[in-house]
């Protein structure tokens, strides 16, 4: 299946917007756990995820604009409660998934653009995870 063909039925189409979908609650949970952040460390990391996300959403939704739109995002789930080290994990977990996510992708589409971006995309989550478990590693080991 080529990119081209991306009408709003089509599975890059789909999975993009999904794609959109998850960065978008994460924008979101980074901003909620942002504050509550007690490390300067982990603070640091949250700010690095949230300006990561917010890149990915606009070139996720230049993409999706130029192919059909993009969706209305949704609220977060109810992430109110959880300690310091839930909330790293939580978010380790939702990046690998679309690390991975970006990289399956990466068969659906022929144009260039589109690769670059996911290509780009799956970098980024790649390295970002890498950091998360660094920083959980050490938070956890004090």
């Amino acid at each position: 299946m080529t990119w081209s063909v991306a009408l709003p039925s089509s599975p890059a189409l789909a999975a993009l917007a999904e794609d959109l979908e998850r960065e978008r609650r994460l924008i979101l949970a980074y901003r909620m756990h942002l504050p509550a952040a007690g490390s300067p460390r982990v603070r640091r990391l949250f700010e690095r995820g949230l300006e990561i996300k917010r890149r990915h959403e606009a070139e996720l939704d230049r993409l999706l604009s130029a192919y059909g739109g993009a969706p209305v995002a949704e609220g977060p789930a109810d992430l109110s409660g959880p300690g310091p080290r839930e909330v790293l994990t939580w978010h380790a977990e939702q990046e690998r998934v679309l690390a991975l996510r970006y990289r399956d992708h990466l068969r659906l589409v022929d144009d260039p653009d589109v690769r670059l971006v996911l290509e780009r995309c799956a970098a980024d989550q790649a390295e970002y995870v890498a950091l998360l478990k660094s920083v959980y590693r050490d938070f956890s080991a004090a």
